[in-house]
C-alpha cells in the first residue's frame, strides 16, 4: 500500500506541475489548441496522461489495497461491489462520481485530430476532474497513513 501511495504522489506532482503550466495559456479555445506549442502541448499530454495513472492506480491498486488493509474479504466481489464498500466506510464520497473520472480518462486517451472542439471539450473536463482528483487524493492519502502507522 506504501508503495502504490508513493506511485499516486508522483502522479499528484506531475498534474500538480501540468496545471501551473496550463493556467499560464488559459483560456483555452479551439483556436488556441490548434496552435500549441510543443511546451504546450507537453502540459496538456502531462495532465492527461498522469490523470489516467493517478485514476487508474488509485482504482486498480490504492482501493483493493486499502480494503485488504482494514480486514475486508474483496475476493469475489466486483469492482462496484467494492467502491460502493470504500463509499460506504468512508474513503469514497460518491462511488458513481468515480465513474466521471474513469469517463473523462477513456475520453482523452483516444485522439481526434480531426475534432479540435472535441479535444476542447475533454481536455476542459479534465481540467476540472484534475482539480477535483488531487483533493481526493490529498484525502485518501492522509487516510492511508493512518492505516499504514
Amino acid at each position: 500500500l506504501k508503495r502504490e501511495q508513493e506511485v499516486c504522489n508522483v502522479h499528484a506532482d506531475r498534474i500538480k506541475k501540468a496545471l501551473v503550466a496550463i493556467e499560464e495559456i488559459a483560456p483555452l479555445s479551439v483556436a488556441k489548441i490548434q496552435n500549441m506549442d510543443t511546451n504546450e502541448l507537453g502540459a496538456t499530454e502531462l495532465l492527461t496522461g498522469r490523470f489516467a495513472k493517478l485514476q487508474d492506480t488509485i482504482g486498480e491498486k490504492i482501493f483493493p489495497l486499502i480494503l485488504t488493509n482494514i480486514g475486508e474479504d474483496i475476493k469475489g466481489k466486483s469492482f462496484i461491489d467494492r467502491l460502493n464498500l470504500l463509499e460506504k466506510l468512508g474513503y469514497v464520497g460518491n462511488a458513481g462520481h468515480w465513474f466521471d473520472y474513469r469517463n473523462a480518462r477513456n475520453a482523452v486517451s483516444h485522439e481526434y485530430p480531426d475534432s479540435p472542439d472535441l479535444m476542447l471539450k475533454n481536455l476542459t473536463e479534465i481540467l476540472s476532474l484534475a482539480k477535483e482528483l488531487l483533493s481526493y487524493w490529498e484525502n485518501l492519502d492522509q487516510k492511508i497513513k493512518q492505516i499504514i502507522s
